[in-house]
Formats: structure tokens, sequence, C-alpha cells
């Protein structure tokens, strides 16, 4: 049975901030690999993640540009809002959440959802955002990317643009 879901409410943006993004990409040895992403803009993104393998695992902070033309990319998730003079500040507390090489059902996503229970301590992340929350929403948005409909990234680049919210496409979850 299929069950329709409204769209998730549009998150603005508040002035002076921007927005926080937990992106999700296609990786072919199980489960997609998840990365918090700071968007300055189109062509400037933080990116805040795990890499490597179980004995390998190391935090990275990047940049990249233009999400949507990474070929592995596959939605994501509006988690929250941080000044934009506090991405430094970010980068130091995300460098501090815990790697765990020894739980071995331990992997990335569970930093990215530690870490937004760090961002959520700051403020800088949005309330009542729990794991099923963000696993809906990665679902809807990845339902979104595979019928080409614009992902929450496309979305918020629009709204720094324009100063107003997008509506995300309703979709029909199975």
């Amino acid at each position: 049975m299929a069950l329709s879901r409204s769209p998730t409410p549009p998150r603005s943006i508040p002035p002076d901030t921007i927005p926080i993004l937990l992106a999700q990409f296609y990786q072919p040895h199980g489960g997609e690999h998840w990365t918090l992403n700071v968007v300055e803009s189109s062509d400037c993104i933080h990116t805040f993640e795990i890499r490597g393998n179980r004995d390998s695992y190391t935090y990275i902070h990047d940049r990249m540009k233009n999400l949507d033309r990474v070929e592995s990319y596959r939605g994501g998730c509006h988690v929250g809002n941080i000044p934009k003079d506090k991405v430094e500040e970010m980068r130091l507390k995300l460098k501090e959440v815990a790697i765990n090489k020894q739980e071995t059902r331990w992997n990335p996503q569970i930093w990215v959802l530690d870490s937004i229970k760090v961002l959520k301590e700051e403020g800088w992340a949005f309330n009542g955002l729990s794991e099923g929350f963000t696993r809906r929403e990665l679902q809807k948005d990845m339902i979104r990317w595979d019928s080409v409909d614009d992902t929450v990234y496309e979305r918020l680049v629009e709204e720094m643009k324009t100063g107003s919210p997008v509506e995300p496409t309703p979709v029909t979850m199975t």
C-alpha cells in the first residue's frame, strides 16, 4: 500500500545565517554515506564527514562546489542554520565528536546523528529533529531525486537567492 505524505513544511533560513544540510550519497557497498554540509552558496559548501574504513575512519572538513553535480548525491535533509561567522567553531566542535572504531555496528551515519546532537546543543539544529524524522526526510528527498524533482539542496540554494522558502514536491512512500 502506498502511503502519501504531505511535503515537509519548508524551514526558512533566517537573516545572517546559512543552512546546514545532511546530504546522502550512494555507495555500492550498502547504505548511503552521510555528510553534514554548510551551504554558503552553490559554489562554496563546507563538508564535514567521516571517511575511510572501520580501521581508518577519520574526521574530514573539506570544501566543494555544486553539490547537485556530484554523481553519487541522492538528496538530503535541512537540519538547521548557523550564523555565518560560526562555521569555524562548528568545524572544531564536530572534530570532537567520537569516532568508535571498536563498535562493529558504528558507522559514519551514527557520527552524523551524534553531530546533530552537538549542533542542537549550540542552537544550530532544529528542535524536534529526531532520527526517525531525519531518515523519513532522507527517504522522501531520495524519491524526489529519483523523480528528477528539486532536492533539498536545490531548494535551499534557490531560497538563498530569492529570500523565499521553496515548497518541496509531495512524495508517495511505499
